[in-house]
């Protein structure tokens, strides 16, 4: 069976989830007290880095999955939604639930419990507020809904996991839209576009507390600010238009030039919180897919990051509190090597174990998942 594959997504994974790493680090080092990049003049990027990291991947993954249902209807005249189903339980599941019990059950324990994590007062007092409501959150977080909770009842350890929660709503209905619209679903997408976009405007100025409890308009409203579809959907429309492979749109984005016009455009939007960043990203992906060939955007380094990008992403917040927790029992007082320190730890063991965690725990679930594979992906990330 022939594998889809598009050169540069991997490569682009990685860049988001190391944004995501940098800017966490940036975070906790400015709750902890320490000299941060949020007190200079690069407050405003690092403060939206972490974000539009997240956008990033949001993007992939309608893109990619989009067009792999696209590819499915084509070849067999429907999506099978079991195999779609249990393919994204495969990939998502295994190391999201791991995330998830280790957050709420072993990690408030050695940390509330050894005086090793004193010194980490914004994740214990997070910690100590879970065990206060345990089960509201708990609940939320198992049922992917993370993103309905996660601002009101944070956990340390698995916030970072909302973005899941998004992807996998989105991948609860798009099966169904493709199976019924099929060439049509480009307007259902443009639909989800403007209402979701719009709504998500609309929420912070809705009187909910009229209508419903304090706790449940807080719910619902981070629900909503959170429910980011359209940007999966703004992928999806993109993978649409590679797809039909429009021979106008697809001499223009032929040029090698636009590359790096729109990287550079996607450089300087990283510094604001624009709608425009995922149109510049789906943009970037359908050039990177249309250019294969013609342009060498390959790293092997930025390659391999890109396929353990998933456990970069939900492992580091665990690995940042260890080393955080290490380096303040330490008592290292020069900055310049504080922060060496720091990001050599935390990057160098967040990659070390999601290597790990991929090639030892995600992998024996993963090897299942062709056996379900209608059109195989190469990109291992969202195939």
């Amino acid at each position: 069976m022939e594998k889809i594959y598009f050169k540069g997504l991997n490569e682009l994974r990685a860049f988001a989830a190391l944004g995501v790493v940098w800017h966490h680090i940036e975070l906790y080092k400015n709750r902890a007290g320490e000299a941060s990049l949020m007190s200079t003049p690069l407050r405003y990027l690092i403060e939206h880095l972490g974000k539009n990291g997240v956008y990033l991947f949001f993007v992939l993954s309608g893109f990619l999955i989009t067009y792999l249902l696209l590819a499915e209807i084509a070849k067999k005249g429907e999506v099978s939604l079991k195999k779609f189903y249990v393919r994204r339980i495969l990939r998502i599941w295994p190391i999201y639930y791991a995330i998830i019990l280790f957050s709420f059950w072993i990690l408030p324990y050695i940390g509330l419990n050894f005086s090793f994590f004193s010194a980490e007062t914004h994740y214990l007092g997070l910690m100590e507020k879970l065990n206060q409501n345990f089960w509201l959150p708990f609940f939320f977080f198992m049922f992917f809904m993370p993103n309905a909770i996660y601002s009101v009842i944070p956990v340390a350890g698995a916030s970072q996991s909302w973005s899941v929660g998004v992807e996998e709503q989105f991948y609860l209905i798009w099966p169904f839209i493709i199976n019924y619209f099929r060439q049509k679903a480009i307007y259902v997408l443009a639909g989800i576009v403007v209402v979701v976009a719009l709504t998500r405007e609309a929420i912070p100025y809705m009187p909910l507390h009229w209508i419903m409890p304090e706790i449940a308009a807080k719910i619902f409203r981070s629900f909503v600010i959170s429910f980011k579809i359209d940007l999966m959907a703004v992928g999806g429309i993109g993978a649409f238009l590679y797809y039909q492979k429009n021979e106008t749109l697809m001499r223009w984005l032929e040029k090698p030039a636009l590359v790096w016009g729109n990287l550079l455009l996607i450089a300087v939007l990283l510094a604001v919180q624009s709608f425009i960043i995922p149109l510049a990203v789906c943009f970037l992906i359908l050039i990177l897919s249309v250019i294969t060939g013609k342009l060498n955007v390959y790293n092997r380094i930025l390659s391999f990051l890109g396929v353990i990008s998933y456990g970069i992403y939900m492992i580091h917040p665990i690995i940042m509190f260890c080393c955080f927790a290490l380096l303040h029992k330490l008592q290292i007082q020069n900055g310049i090597l504080f922060n060496l320190l720091i990001y050599t730890l935390v990057i160098g063991l967040t990659i070390l174990i999601s290597h790990l965690s991929y090639q030892y725990f995600e992998s024996y679930f993963l090897k299942f998942k062709d056996k379900f594979a209608v059109v195989l992906s190469s990109n291992k990330e969202n195939g």
